[in-house]
C-alpha cells in the first residue's frame, strides 16, 4: 500500500481521531446550507471487519463522529475543537460501553488516558 493517509478503502483502520478531525460542515460554505444537515453516520466496512470485531471496529469511530455531529466542530469562541479536548468524555463513553457488555476496543492505551497530556516523551 503506497497511500497511506487515509483516501481509499484499502488504507489502514480509520482511528478514533481521524473520524473526529472530519467535518462534516467543512465544504459547505453558505450557513443557511449548513442547518440543512440534520445528521451523521460512520460507516463499517465489510472489506476491513467481520463478525467477531465489529463492536470493537465500530463503536469508537461511531463515538466520535457523535461528539463532532452533536457538538460540533467549533467551540463558543469559534475555535476548531482539538482531539485532546474530548478524550476523556470518549473514554468514558467506551468505559460505559464496556460495563454494558458492548466490546468496544480502547480508545488510547490504558496508560494514556490515566496520564493524559503525559503522553511525550522527552
Amino acid at each position: 500500500m503506497s497511500n497511506w493517509d487515509g483516501d481509499s478503502w484499502c488504507d489502514p483502520f480509520k482511528t478514533w481521531m481521524h473520524v473526529y478531525n472530519f467535518d462534516p460542515l467543512a465544504k459547505i460554505t453558505d450557513s443557511d446550507e449548513q442547518t440543512l444537515v440534520i445528521g451523521a453516520e460512520v460507516a463499517v466496512w465489510a472489506e476491513q471487519t467481520d463478525e467477531t470485531v465489529v463492536d470493537q471496529r465500530l463503536w469508537p469511530g461511531a463515538s466520535a463522529m457523535a461528539e463532532t455531529a452533536w457538538f460540533g466542530k467549533k467551540d463558543t469562541e469559534g475555535n476548531v475543537r482539538r482531539t485532546e479536548q474530548v478524550a476523556s468524555r470518549l473514554h468514558e463513553q467506551r468505559f460505559r460501553m464496556v460495563g454494558r457488555r458492548i466490546n468496544a476496543e480502547p480508545m488510547q492505551p490504558l496508560w494514556c488516558v490515566r496520564n493524559l497530556g503525559a503522553r511525550h516523551l522527552p
